[in-house]
């Protein structure tokens, strides 16, 4: 069953189900922490989300105890793999930026990577209207089978009263409408990823030089499960290496590359998005996007009271001292250059935040 295979993603356990051909994903859960990150999130919820996620479980779990034949590969479902799995969206497609700037630091070619793209938005204002609302639609240019899916579903809740599409297993809509208001979002620019350089000990290769002296790498594993052909499990250890900056990439040549994703470790996202399936106005949309935890996307809402507006979100570094590019990589060697923070909400540009209620009334956006 879909929503079950989804709700290993984020934990890092599909290759469990799947075999070889996920061990990949998996590794790329634990190098950025996503299971752990999840756990976390889940400690810091309100009691209300922690209601809501139990109770969606509970469900999912009742499902799966009165068809043990369709869901034989199916974990007990538990609010960490539903959180987790709102992070595997958005750290997949950075874990890929971050491969691009390593490969482009070392002169390699850039992995494939299989994203989907092209996607388009558009809002046409209240002022072109016959019913004198706005009108918001979006051409989502998204893969219609696989583990990248969307499901349409309608969710019924009290207050919480959403439809639209989502990856299988959320329980919330990624995009879609209320009552009062809608939303979508396409992909993005914001630059939130960077790669650095570090110099490690020849003698000591959990060494890095930082700041004048030689610091210790935080080295952790973790064993993943693979099913074999034969239905077999076998356990693969893995060994991760991690910097001040992030976690070790790359390693090619001698040279040795740590990644760092911008608000990666964030815990409010599914926060964020519950309060965007509650939205009923233009305001509440805002103040939900203000609560900065969407991944890096072209993000346009209208709503019944006329409003309607763009936000280019994302979480932005602010970066050290020293020369930056794109492409360019970052030296690790030295505290001068690490992330001072991150940009504030009311600190992005003016057009990456507008708010409209323009007589003139039309607004797209692209990827």
């Amino acid at each position: 069953m879909q929503v079950f295979r989804s709700l290993r993603l984020g934990v890092g356990r599909l290759a469990e189900m799947a075999g070889e051909g996920a061990l990949e994903s998996d590794r790329i859960m634990h190098l950025w922490r996503v299971p752990e990150t999840a756990a976390r999130s889940w400690d810091e919820s309100p009691l209300r989300t922690r209601r809501f996620l139990q109770a969606f479980c509970d469900g999912l779990n009742d499902y799966r105890r009165k068809h043990p034949e369709e869901c034989r590969d199916a974990l007990e479902a538990e609010p960490v793999q539903v959180i987790a799995l709102f992070r595997w969206s958005d750290v997949m497609p950075s874990h890929g930026i971050v491969r691009i700037k390593a490969n482009a630091g070392l002169n390699q070619p850039a992995p494939d990577l299989d994203f989907p793209n092209q996607s388009s938005t558009w809002v046409i204002g209240p002022s072109r209207t016959a019913s004198r609302r706005p009108m918001l639609m979006i051409d989502p240019h998204w893969p219609a089978q696989g583990d990248t899916s969307w499901w349409e579903f309608h969710v019924h809740a009290g207050r919480l009263q959403a439809g639209g599409f989502a990856l299988p297993g959320a329980p919330v809509v990624g995009v879609g409408y209320t009552n009062g208001a809608a939303w979508t979002g396409t992909a993005g620019g914001a630059d939130s990823a960077d790669v650095f350089e570090l110099k490690t000990n020849p003698d000591n290769a959990n060494q890095y030089w930082y700041d004048g002296q030689w610091r210790e790498l935080v080295v952790r594993q973790v064993e993943i499960a693979v099913k074999m052909p034969s239905g077999a499990i076998e356990r693969r250890s893995i060994t991760f290496r991690e910097s001040v900056h992030g976690p070790i990439v790359e390693e090619s040549a001698g040279r040795v590359l740590a990644g760092a994703v911008c608000g990666v470790r964030d815990t409010l996202r599914l926060e964020q998005w519950l309060a965007m399936n509650r939205s009923q106005s233009g305001e509440e949309i805002r103040d939900a996007l203000r609560m900065d935890q969407a991944p890096w996307l072209n993000l346009t809402y209208a709503s019944r009271d006329g409003h309607f507006g763009y936000i280019q979100s994302g979480a932005c570094p602010l970066r050290g001292d020293g020369p930056y590019g794109m492409l360019l990589l970052n030296d690790g060697t030295r505290s001068h250059r690490n992330w001072q923070g991150r940009m504030a909400f009311d600190d992005l540009p003016p057009a990456a935040r507008r708010a409209q209620r323009s007589e003139r009334g039309l607004q797209r956006t692209a990827e």
